[in-house]
């Protein structure tokens, strides 16, 4: 049987789409998934990248870690997570009692078949990860992303992103609008990053175009400062 990295090595040499599916999204699922990222960078020459785009992928991956934590916590609650009173009764104490003791939920989460699925492929000249969780976006989330979507395509540096988004309830999305700025300038442009429902699953796609290899680090230490 193949080990992880001669798996990695042989969906990279073939330029197959590989595929990682989890159930839970805490520290050694994390360190997995920037193994396999920092393998994927090395390839295309983006190595010096890791730290950001790692941002990026945690960033949505803990979205859809904490999407699936949210429809099992109301399920087991017997709220129906579509209906606006219930949604926002059930999140008043979501955070507190549920984002504070993830492990808890871990288990359960296989056991009713959460997943957050992973698909990493180089296609010349891009290197395309996909992050896909098997629940649909509710209208409340898709109205909060699409807000912040606009904000991100509005802003240029940090200081645009926290005076935009002063709604900090519910994380009010402001990981993905950074997301957005950190692409941007890093040199990433035409749309690297989107999200959007498809049936059963929310799925997020990002599209790097691995022709950036001249992009520096010092480029986001200039955002940071800016």
């Amino acid at each position: 049987m193949l080990g992880y990295k001669d798996t990695v090595e042989l969906a990279i040499q073939r330029k197959k789409v590989l595929t990682v599916k989890l159930y839970s999204y805490l520290g050694s699922e994390r360190d997995y998934i920037d193994s396999v990222l920092d393998r994927y960078l090395e390839e295309v020459g983006l190595n010096r990248l890791m730290n950001n785009i790692s941002y990026c992928i945690h960033e949505v991956a803990g979205n859809a870690h904490k999407a699936n934590l949210k429809r099992l916590y109301f399920m087991l609650r017997s709220l129906d997570i579509d209906d606006t009173e219930q949604y926002r009764i059930g999140m008043r104490d979501f955070k507190r009692e549920v984002l504070q003791h993830p492990e808890k939920y871990s288990l359960p989460h296989r056991e009713y078949g959460y997943y957050i699925k992973f698909h990493f492929q180089i296609e010349d000249p891009f290197l395309k990860v996909v992050v896909r969780n098997n629940v649909p976006l509710t209208p409340q989330e898709e109205a909060k992303i699409n807000d912040k979507m606009k904000i991100a395509g509005d802003a240029t540096n940090l200081a645009d992103v926290y005076e935009a988004t002063e709604d900090y309830s519910e994380g009010a999305g402001l990981g993905i609008v950074m997301l957005h700025v950190i692409l941007k300038n890093l040199g990433f442009n035409n749309k690297p990053f989107q999200i959007y429902s498809r049936g059963e699953e929310t799925i997020a796609f990002l599209s790097l175009d691995t022709r950036n290899t001249a992009v520096l680090e010092e480029s986001y230490a200039q955002l940071m400062m800016g």
